[in-house]
């Protein structure tokens, strides 16, 4: 009962964490459609991060970032996803985010590549502390 209650909690954090991401996403992704003509493309450069911190009761902490590259398109293109990800096309591919399925944009495995920020350092996480237990 007590795993079950745990996995609630995780899960009702992240879906909150999701909802203000994509609140806080909208003024910025509003601003950046008021002005795209005044951005030359060599200028319309991005990237998304993500930082996972694993804390142990001993007070040791070890960061792990997931990071990607890429290029604000004009006008937004896709259905998917939240915030800037119908803006947000990743370095070598010629999609949004917001055109991904979300397997594309999330999915990875322990040995092939992650593509979105978070599951880069979901990735990262897992290859320096579930692959060695």
């Amino acid at each position: 009962a007590g795993r079950r209650r745990d996995e609630d909690l995780a899960e009702a954090l992240l879906a909150r964490v999701h909802h203000v991401l994509a609140a806080d996403a909208r003024p910025r992704a509003a601003l950046l459609r008021a002005r795209p003509r005044s951005l030359v493309d060599a200028q319309r450069r991005g990237s998304f991060v993500a930082v996972l911190c694993l804390a142990w009761p001993d007070g040791e902490s070890v960061f792990f970032r997931g990071e990607i590259e890429g290029q604000i398109v004009w006008p937004p293109r896709g259905d998917g996803g939240f915030g800037y990800d119908p803006m947000f096309q990743p370095d070598g591919h010629s999609r949004t985010f917001a055109e991904m399925s979300p397997e594309e944009k999330h999915g990875w495995t322990l040995d092939g590549p992650a593509l979105s920020h978070r599951a880069r350092a979901f990735q990262a996480f897992s290859k320096a502390c579930l692959e060695s237990a």
